[in-house]
C-alpha cells in the first residue's frame, strides 16, 4: 500500500513529495523535490509525536531521500494515517511542530424524554442560562515543558544493540526525559567534534537545553528499548 504526501515548509510553502509504502511492519519513505534547498530535516508529525526520517540530499537538480524503517521507529505513528511531512531547519526543535490539541467540547445535559414543555412564562429577569464556570487549571494538559531533563550517568542501559551500548558508555552529561513509558536522551553536541553517537544521529533532533546543544533520541518508547 502505497500513499503520497506533500511536504510543506513550517510556514506553509510546499516543499516537495512523500511517497509512503507501507510492505508489513516495515514502511518505506521516498522524498523527492524539483529545487536545491538549503540543509534541512524532513519529519513526520502527527498528533501523537513525530518521527524525524532524515536530511534530504541533493539528486540532479533537485533533493531526495529513501528510508525504511521499521514499526518500532515509528513510535506509534500510523504513516498513512493523520500526519504531515514538514521539511525544517535542522536547528528547529521537531517537537514545536506537533499540532496543538483542539479545545475539549462541553457536553450538553440530556433532555427529558417524556416531559411535556412548561408553557408558563418565567419571571421577568429569570429564564437566562447562567454563564458556565470558567475551566479549572487542573484540568488543563500539562505543558511539556514542565517534564524535566535530568543527569543519566548510564545511558547505555536503554540500547539493545551492542553497538550503541559501547558507543553511548562513557560519554558524560546525558540527560533523560521521561513522559509515561517514553524516554528520551540528550547527548551534548559539539559541532567543532566528533559526535560519538553517529549510528543513530539522523533519528537526533538538535535541541537546546539550558543554553547548551543537544542531539535528542527517542531511547524507550512505549516501555520498548531501542
Amino acid at each position: 500500500m502505497a500513499e503520497s504526501f506533500v511536504v510543506r515548509t513550517p510556514e506553509g510553502a510546499a516543499a516537495g513529495t512523500l511517497t509512503v509504502t507501507v510492505n508489513g511492519p516495515r514502511t518505506t519513505f521516498s522524498y523527492e523535490s524539483r529545487e536545491i534547498t538549503p540543509p534541512s530535516r524532513l519529519v513526520l508529525v502527527g498528533a501523537e509525536g513525530y518521527v524525524s526520517l532524515g536530511v534530504p540530499v541533493p539528486e540532479g537538480e533537485g533533493m531526495c531521500l529513501h528510508r525504511t524503517v521499521t514499526r518500532m521507529a515509528l513510535g506509534g505513528l500510523d504513516p498513512t494515517g493523520d500526519v504531515s511531512p514538514i521539511l525544517a531547519e535542522l536547528d528547529r526543535d521537531p517537537a514545536g511542530l506537533i499540532p496543538a490539541p483542539p479545545p475539549p467540547v462541553p457536553e450538553k445535559a440530556p433532555e427529558p424524554e417524556d416531559s411535556a414543555p412548561d408553557e408558563t412564562p418565567p419571571p421577568e429577569g429569570e429564564g437566562e442560562p447562567e454563564p458556565e464556570p470558567p475551566e479549572s487549571p487542573q484540568d488543563a494538559p500539562e505543558p511539556e515543558g514542565q517534564i524535566r531533563w535530568i543527569p543519566e550517568p548510564e545511558p547505555e542501559g536503554y540500547f539493545t544493540d551492542p553497538l550503541l551500548r559501547d558507543a553511548c558508555r562513557d560519554i558524560s552529561g546525558v540527560l533523560a526525559r521521561r513522559d509515561g513509558a517514553d524516554v528520551r536522551l540528550a547527548f551534548p553536541y559539539d559541532p567543532a567534534r566528533p559526535f560519538p553517537m553517529m549510528p543513530i544521529f539522523r533519528r537526533g533532533a538538535l535541541t537546546e537545553i539550558g543554553g547548551r546543544q543537544y542531539i535528542v533520541f527517542p531511547a524507550q518508547t512505549e516501555g520498548e528499548k531501542v
